[in-house]
């Protein structure tokens, strides 16, 4: 039951740094200048919390790799559609024309509508997959570090206790 728990608080706060950067979508300030610098913050910071929950399951003796190809893929599904969500908002995209400088109004909305659906669709599936393989090989390999004594080798506290 504590694993399950260990999940869902790692999928909720990764799910959260996975969603952040739609935010900044919502100002004209932000909009451009600041997404490339916080989509790669949002991948470093994935990774150390994919690799903390490697780290986490490897010493309850969880299996880890398909816990990180579930939850990546989940996050990468999940987040995508809220960000996608978030994007198409009035006011991102009041800030999406602003960033066009010289773009009519018309054909920028256009733009940012052509094939909504068909490009959300495989932005999820792409998102899905891609985090899906980040997921699980950094959760596997955060479980590498974990060192658990083996039944045959003593322990350095049963060591003290022995001598």
């Amino acid at each position: 039951m504590f694993g399950l728990a260990l999940v869902i608080g790692y999928g909720t706060l990764l799910f959260l740094v996975y969603t952040a950067p739609a935010l900044f979508t919502l100002s004209p300030l932000t909009y451009g200048r600041v997404m490339s610098f916080a989509h790669f913050v949002v991948f470093l910071v994935s990774i150390i919390g994919f690799v903390g929950l490697g780290h986490a399951l490897a010493r309850r003796g969880r299996p880890r790799f398909w816990v990180g190809v579930g939850l990546g893929g989940l996050i990468g599904a999940l987040g995508t559609a809220v960000t996608q969500y978030v994007s198409h908002l009035p006011q991102a995209e009041t800030a999406f024309i602003q960033q066009l400088h010289g773009v009519p109004r018309e054909a920028a909305v256009t733009m940012l509508h052509l094939h909504l659906v068909t490009s959300i669709i495989l932005s999820i599936l792409m998102n899905a997959v891609i985090w899906a393989f980040v997921g699980g090989l950094a959760t596997w390999w955060g479980g590498l570090v974990v060192r658990r004594p083996t039944p045959e080798q003593p322990t350095a506290e049963q060591d003290r206790s022995a001598g």
